[in-house]
């Protein structure tokens, strides 16, 4: 019977699957054994789907900084510096795939954007990139030894 409601549907199919567990799970595994390669595609697909939609929805697939344009690289940025906290605060852990769920179901909210991983992590390490477009602010969280500098002037270059 079609439910016009998704929720009692979902109750109803919740219900279902705590009554009759024990029938249900062997059925599963027998056909993910069977099937994986496909599931495995699938999921795949799906996570690919879902990073070029964020990555649309930030401006496009392309990074700010530097033009790169290989999927497989982009990454977001989140330019106030307050990924962990961000992420802790959606109950995530460090990885992309549940921050785009997350971002999807909130409508992709404001103060991210796309960056290749180069770019990324050499502003995460440095406080700029080599290709000189992006920066972090003065006043942003940042703090450590080498956050910020130059090359030439960061200590682990002296005695060389």
């Amino acid at each position: 019977m079609p439910y016009k409601d998704p929720e009692k549907h979902r109750s109803v199919e919740r219900e279902r699957y705590r009554n009759h567990r024990n029938e249900i799970l062997p059925r599963k595994q027998a056909y993910n054994s069977l099937h994986r390669e496909r599931i495995q595609a699938d999921k795949r697909a799906r996570r690919a789907r879902l990073k070029l939609e964020v990555l649309n929805a930030y401006g496009g697939p392309q990074c700010v900084c530097c033009g790169e344009l290989n999927i497989e690289f982009l990454t977001l940025d989140h330019p106030a510096k307050d990924g962990p906290e961000h992420r802790a605060q959606l109950g995530l852990g460090r990885r992309g795939g549940p921050l785009y769920d997350a971002l999807k179901k909130q409508n992709f909210p404001p103060g991210l954007r796309v960056l290749c991983s180069n770019c990324n992590v050499a502003l995460g390490n440095y406080g700029y990139c080599p290709h000189g477009n992006v920066r972090i602010e003065p006043d942003s969280k940042m703090t450590g030894e080498g956050k910020g500098r130059r090359p030439e002037q960061m200590r682990f270059l002296e005695g060389t």
